[in-house]
């Protein structure tokens, strides 16, 4: 059953994704709403059914977004899709949890209740912030370094220097359909105000061609179109390697 769960997660997820890019591309395609409806009923349907408590709530609170917008109660401005968007990415990484077991969604629950409390603000027409990561320097050049920076050192980077920073946050797999959405977040987001692009790498396992591609395109982007440093941090041991073999990173 679990299975079939995250089969349903697998492809309801890319239509999600594929919706909310076409609709952030043209507001005015509000066809895209009944089929984003369906999709988040039958992820929180299929949950329902294997116990599964964190898809139900976020699938459920997105449901009722799209209802609300289908029905006028909601308008859905440009700064709510790269939540909605998160969302999607959300239920994909809970529905790669129940691989393995129980532990594993417990350590979402933070991410879930944040999200839950974000989408049920914008149903009810309250302001939403995004999860708030705290700015900090540029540690690209750690990267060289066998050992990446931990906790404590990013947070006395953070007390020194206080600039505005990028994250973006990577799932578990990083393949072709989180690569576009990435791009398209990276795309929407990179300003002149920003000083670092930081990839959160750190639940990344396992990445394809395409999503290899895409960060170093990513990296490419970054240096020709701003001035702000590129790092890939915090990275798991095993997308460091990835990194450094590629190379995106200089070994």
């Amino acid at each position: 059953m679990l299975d079939l769960f995250r089969s349903e997660v697998e492809s309801h997820s890319e239509l999600l994704s594929n919706s909310l890019l076409r609709l952030e591309r043209d507001p005015s395609d509000t066809s895209v709403y009944d089929s984003m409806m369906r999709s988040a009923h039958s992820i929180k349907g299929a949950a329902r059914i294997v116990r599964v408590k964190a898809a139900v709530e976020v699938a459920h609170v997105m449901e009722d977004c799209f209802v609300a917008a289908q029905r006028g109660e909601l308008q859905i401005k440009p700064s709510d899709f790269d939540l909605l968007l998160r969302s999607v990415d959300l239920l994909s990484r809970i529905s790669e949890a129940t691989k393995e077991g129980e532990s594993q969604l417990r350590e979402l629950s933070d991410d879930v209740h944040n999200c839950v409390a974000q989408l049920t603000g914008l149903r009810e027409g309250r302001p939403h912030a995004a999860p708030i990561s705290p700015p900090v320097i540029a540690v690209a050049e750690r990267i060289d370094s066998p050992l990446h920076p931990s906790a404590s050192e990013l947070s006395k980077a953070v007390a020194k220097h206080q600039t505005p920073c990028l994250v973006i946050e990577c799932g578990s797999l990083l393949g072709e359909k989180d690569a576009e959405r990435l791009r398209q977040l990276l795309l929407r987001e990179l300003n002149p105000t920003i000083s670092e692009v930081r990839f959160d790498l750190s639940k990344t396992l396992d990445i394809d061609a395409v999503g290899l591609a895409f960060l170093a395109a990513a990296r490419l982007h970054v240096k020709q179109n701003s001035s702000a440093q590129l790092s890939f941090l915090p990275v798991s041991d095993t997308m460091q390697f990835v990194l450094r073999v590629s190379g995106i990173t200089q070994p």
